[in-house]
């Protein structure tokens, strides 16, 4: 009896492990086409699982990185590469690792957890999509707009310029090519510059025509012609004289016999012109800041300047044909040339008398140095001191001044028109106020002695006088 059921137990512990293997046998074949148990691949999952089983796991759990594409200079575009359904696709790695896999036994994975990390293989993605946001782009829609060839360019006071339309110009079609080649390694960066996708485009008989002309207008004058206006320079390089030529209707140069581009005489005998308007001051009228800071008219009567328009076009006929090698410094002709030079050809030293206020200023280099009351011609007998923009063009000492029943000595003499001037009056006790109106002078300015003496020391003859009554 006890030899039965040894028997039986003896069996059935031969047929479990004949089961086990089995079942062994069969786990390992199994295990050939899968991962095995506690398998985890990218944190999935994935015992059991099929190879698109746990693609398509991955895929979806994928995070899709953005293209990015350098153009240069700072400009850097960036798309989505769910924009253009880009996908990663992992099947050839899961398939290899799989196989590498299969030689272990699924045992040692009972009690270790087994962790897979794996990369795409490629990528896919929709070539259309792609295409349509690269062209989107705003460095592309750029570059598609611009006209190719070339075309000459004028701008006033900056000359001409080359529009090059075929230069460094962007091959859309190579880059998205490359882009594409790219994308399919999962390379999600590109340098357009360093890819050569910048192009020369060949030049045609006309844009070579334009480049050659653009030359010829480059060295028709040379260094810069420099009008010496005291105060101001004015600097005529290159590209200024260029509005001096002749040209078309579209401001493209018009070429002599010879080809060449030449100036017009008219736009050069203009310019001259508007150089004596701006500068000349002689009988004219203009406003002086006055101490008051205020703004009064005043008419340059004795003093003023005239340029010799004449003599200056003659100049400018002639050096506007030159081809200079070296800067050249003009000073322009004078028939009447102020004590300063330039637009304010008052400058920051003069005499200025407020015949309204009863007030003498002298301003030396734009200080002021003499501030004295004075007191001036005489109103109800209209002998009016008059007023304009005169010049000192004496100094005396010890001088007589005659007029109709009057002899008058004075120690300091500074006539400044005609018979007025600026000059002592020792007999006076008193200066400024409302004196002049009825108790003024035969129209000089009678000045303090101290600042009439201080006034003779230090004014220059040719010194500019403003005189001027306010309204």
């Amino acid at each position: 009896m006890m030899k039965k059921s040894l028997e039986k137990i003896l069996f059935f512990l031969i047929g479990a492990v004949v089961v086990i293997a089995g079942c062994s046998r069969l786990l390992d074949r199994y295990y050939q086409n899968t991962y095995a148990v506690n398998t985890w691949v990218n944190d999935f999952y994935s015992t059991g699982k099929s190879v698109s089983e746990i693609n398509d796991a991955l895929v979806a759990k994928a995070t899709i990185p953005s293209l990015s594409i350098d153009f240069g200079d700072g400009v850097v575009c960036s798309i989505a590469g769910t924009a253009f359904d880009m996908l990663p696709d992992y099947s050839a790695s899961i398939k290899k690792n799989m196989k590498q896999r299969a030689n272990y036994s699924w045992v040692e994975n009972l009690n270790n957890e087994v962790s897979i990390q794996l990369e795409p293989d490629f990528y896919t993605f929709n070539r259309e999509k792609l295409e349509q946001q690269i062209y989107a782009l705003s460095p592309v829609a750029s570059e598609m707009a611009k006209e190719t060839g070339c075309a000459l360019l004028y701008t006033p006071g900056q000359g001409y310029s080359l529009y090059d339309g075929n230069a460094h110009r962007l091959d859309v079609d190579r880059m998205i090519r490359l882009i594409a080649r790219d994308l399919d390694k999962g390379v999600m960066e590109l340098n357009v510059s360093d890819s050569a996708c910048y192009v020369d485009l060949p030049d045609s008989k006309e844009d070579t025509a334009k480049r050659e002309l653009l030359v010829k207008i480059q060295n028709l004058f040379g260094e810069p012609l420099v009008y010496d206006m005291g105060a101001e320079q004015i600097e005529l390089t290159g590209e200024v004289l260029c509005d001096l030529l002749a040209m078309d209707e579209q401001n493209l140069p018009l070429l002599n016999e010879a080809g060449e581009p030449y100036p017009d005489e008219e736009k050069v005998a203009a310019w001259v012109e508007a150089l004596g308007e701006t500068y000349n001051t002689a009988n004219r009228e203009k406003d002086f800041l006055t101490t008051a800071g205020d703004y009064v008219k005043v008419t340059y009567d004795t003093y003023g300047t005239e340029l010799d328009l004449e003599a200056e076009l003659a100049f400018f006929r002639q050096a506007i044909h030159q081809k200079r090698g070296q800067k050249e410094i003009h000073v322009p002709v004078y028939l009447k040339e102020g004590y300063a030079r330039g637009v304010n050809d008052i400058g920051e030293t003069y005499i200025e008398v407020d015949l309204t206020n009863q007030k003498l200023y002298y301003y030396q280099d734009g200080v002021l140095e003499i501030d004295t009351d004075v007191v001036t011609g005489n109103m109800k007998r209209k002998w009016n001191t008059p007023e304009g923009v005169f010049f000192v063009y004496n100094k005396q000492k010890n001088r007589v001044l005659r007029g109709p029943n009057y002899r008058t000595p004075v120690k300091f003499w500074i006539p400044v028109r005609g018979a007025i001037g600026i000059h002592d009056a020792k007999w006076r006790d008193e200066f400024g106020g409302d004196i002049y109106l009825t108790d003024g002078s035969h129209g000089c300015v009678n000045t303090p002695m101290d600042a009439v003496e201080k006034l003779y020391e230090m004014v220059e003859i040719g010194t500019p006088c403003v005189m001027y009554y306010r309204e």
